[in-house]
C-alpha cells in the first residue's frame, strides 16, 4: 500500500485541524519511496520498537505519541538530523533477520 493512502485514511478518520495547539500530529520522520509492506503500531515509539520493526522488516511505525514534543518550525531540521544518525547507526549494526 502507498504510505500517502494510509496517512490519508488516518487523517480523514482524526483530521488534523481538530488536533490541539500543542499536539505533533503527523509526519516526525520520512523517508524516500511511497510503497508499504508492513506497519508497526506502538503507543510510544522506544529503542526496543525500533529494534522490533527492524526485525519484522517494517517499513512505517504508526504511534500514538510523538517522537518528542518540539514547535513546527523545527521539525524538519530536527527530524533531518535524527534521520542521518538513525542512518548512520544502522549502517553500523548487524542486520536481524
Amino acid at each position: 500500500m502507498n504510505k500517502y493512502d494510509i496517512v490519508r485514511r488516518i487523517e480523514n478518520f482524526a483530521p488534523l485541524e481538530t488536533q490541539e495547539s500543542w499536539d505533533a500530529s503527523g509526519w516526525l520522520v520520512d523517508k524516500e519511496g511511497s510503497q508499504v509492506n508492513k506497519v508497526m503500531f506502538a503507543l510510544t515509539i522506544t529503542k526496543n520498537v525500533i529494534k522490533q520493526a527492524l526485525k519484522l522488516g517494517c517499513d512505517m511505525i504508526i504511534s500514538h505519541h510523538p517522537l518528542f514534543f518540539v514547535p513546527f518550525e523545527y521539525k524538519k531540521l530536527i527530524c533531518t538530523v535524527l534521520i542521518q544518525i538513525l542512518i548512520k547507526q544502522m549502517a553500523e549494526q548487524p542486520t536481524y533477520s
